[in-house]
């Protein structure tokens, strides 16, 4: 696959004790201009460093931003877009298959949602935007 460019990663620590080699990696991505299709799961080998291909969430608008809860189940994005389009996503996750299941889209009220992080009780996703000023 093509070097993404612009991206965000996020190791998710698999089930297996802190010692495990596998873990899964989610890369959001732009999906405006490009290839990128949306989110993309790997398997990280932190031995070898290998990243095997093995899912994606395709057809999300520029998911450049992750967040995943403590239990590794739900994983959050922010969709990157202007003119009042930006948006939190919100997907349930399957650490075993690889497989995002969209679950929602909600509108972040600003353009260009650029963080999305979860609060210490795993219930509320908190966002930042950019705001665009006229000079």
């Amino acid at each position: 696959m093509k070097t993404l460019t612009s991206i965000c990663c996020i190791i998710l620590l698999s089930s297996f004790a802190l010692r495990a080699q596998k873990l899964n990696l989610l890369i959001g991505t732009y999906t405006e201009k490009g290839k990128s299709e949306g989110i993309y799961v790997y398997e990280f080998d932190a031995l070898t460093g290998k990243a095997v291909y093995k899912n994606k969430a395709a057809g999300v608008d520029n998911p450049s931003y992750l967040a995943i809860n403590k239990q590794q189940n739900f994983v959050y994005a922010v969709n990157e877009q202007n003119d009042g389009k930006g948006a939190v996503s919100a997907f349930s996750f399957h650490k075993t298959s690889a497989v995002l299941s969209f679950l929602n889209k909600k509108p972040s009220h600003g353009d260009d949602p650029c963080h999305i992080s979860l609060n210490k009780g795993n219930n509320h996703a908190q966002h930042c935007t950019h705001r665009r000023h006229a000079v």
